[in-house]
């Protein structure tokens, strides 16, 4: 990259990034391999978030993992994207001096548009608005809204599901959003949005708008957020989280780290009521123990970055390509994938609920052929858990004015009649 002026950080060959688009100070950090001196960006979680390369490339694709793509095509070019509005002539120069098969790329609408015109493959890891998109690009993440969306809307309409909160902390303010718009639109849900996530103002609205709760952060903030829930809901039993998980934590891991947590709080038996209650949407845990299995094989660290590689190499393998029709499912080493219409690929998803002593895998989400406004199947794997899990509104209403006094007398009076019989009949014998 041009702009990359060579220096020394501590006796260390280092290179001052370029100033004014959010890259990070210099490259390599002190974290970093001495060969990962470009500067550059990866797309997570709706949200660009600044890195160091090894090759002049985004780093959600094609990083750590270069040798798997390698595999697949007889050579692999890359080119700066973006620095000084070269990307579109980089793209430009390599259409017409080489034999491009296929683009692989971060944050650029008009290569998208252009990949098309060139009749030419697009895979990207960032959701580019599906009106700038080009027929050809194809979205690959696990994390994108569009999928997550669409996963929670089914799982919605199969717990029957009309009102829901999304819980959020700052990191995931977009996608909360962009989730939040999904769930309205396309699935007819009220739509609560709570933030920041231990707002005592937010819970308290909450706790008279829904009882199926979203919950988007980190371990730490649901931790905080449990711990203000349990200070603030006077009904704990009513509430369902739902655990959003990006960081693909083992489930078992994730319950016991939970419930540890909970022993050492003093408010350690409501916080066991909100545990059990929490379902964990989250990858399959088989694709998550291949991707650690690749990672030792690779000798890297298991990133979101490694992660991408690996899914956008799986789905290549697996015949992805410029001719391949949309609405048809995949099936690679990793696992299932479905290409939407829209040109963004779905991957399944688990639904995992614990008991207080065991978690188990209650349902897998995938990607189908669409019917109506549904994008997204749900399979029970335990035909239990949907009566385990509270409604999302409850019984008596959210102010306890759906149970009619007038059944509590009726009930105490039934209760009567049935106890006054054998009183009745004690009461002759004995005199």
């Amino acid at each position: 990259m041009d702009e990359h002026i060579p220096g020394i950080l501590g006796g260390r060959q280092i290179f001052w990034c370029p100033g004014g688009d959010g890259y990070l100070p210099f490259c390599p950090q002190p974290t970093d391999p001495d060969d990962h001196y470009y500067c550059c960006m990866y797309f997570y979680l709706e949200v660009d978030k600044p890195s160091c390369c090894q090759y002049p490339i985004n780093a959600g694709l094609v990083l750590d993992a270069i040798s798997c793509i390698s595999r697949i095509f007889s050579s692999l070019a890359t080119l700066a994207a973006c620095q000084n509005f070269c990307g579109l002539e980089n793209a430009a120069t390599i259409h017409y001096t080489e034999e491009i098969d296929l683009y692989l790329g971060a944050k650029a609408h008009t290569i998208s548009r252009l990949a098309e015109r060139w009749e030419r493959a697009y895979i990207t890891n960032y959701p580019i608005d599906l009106k700038e998109k080009g027929n050809t690009t194809t979205i690959v993440t696990r994390n994108s809204s569009f999928a997550i969306g669409h996963a929670l809307g089914a799982m919605a309409k199969h717990l029957n599901w009309t009102r829901m909160a999304l819980v959020h902390s700052d990191s995931f303010h977009t996608m909360a959003n962009a989730i939040s718009n999904t769930l309205i639109a396309e699935y007819d849900i009220t739509i609560a949005t709570i933030f920041p996530h231990h707002s005592d103002g937010g819970l308290n609205v909450m706790e008279h708008l829904a009882r199926a709760v979203v919950f988007f952060g980190t371990f730490v903030d649901y931790t905080e957020f449990l711990l203000k829930a349990a200070e603030t809901f006077t009904a704990l039993s009513e509430f369902s989280i739902i655990f959003i998980d990006f960081y693909d934590v083992e489930p078992n891991r994730f319950y016991r780290l939970a419930a540890n947590f909970a022993l050492q709080h003093e408010k350690r038996a409501k916080l066991r009521i909100l545990l059990r209650n929490t379902l964990l949407l989250t990858a399959p845990l088989n694709m998550m123990k291949i991707v650690d299995l690749l990672a030792a094989e690779y000798g890297v660290q298991k990133s979101i970055p490694f992660q991408e590689t690996l899914l956008i190499c799986d789905l290549l393998h697996a015949g992805l390509g410029l001719d391949e029709p949309k609405n048809r499912s995949y099936h690679g080493s990793l696992g299932h994938y479905y290409l939407s219409e829209t040109g963004i690929v779905l991957p399944d998803y688990e639904i995992h609920w614990y008991d207080g002593t065991n978690q188990t895998l209650m349902a897998t989400i995938f990607g189908v052929d669409p019917v109506g406004n549904m994008a997204m199947g749900i399979r029970d794997e335990n035909s239990y858990w949907t009566s385990q899990v509270p409604p999302s509104l409850p019984v008596c209403g959210f102010d306890g004015g759906s149970c009619s006094n007038r059944l509590v007398y009726v009930a105490i009076a039934c209760i009567g009649v049935v106890l006054a019989f054998p009183l009745t009949f004690a009461w002759y014998f004995n005199q």
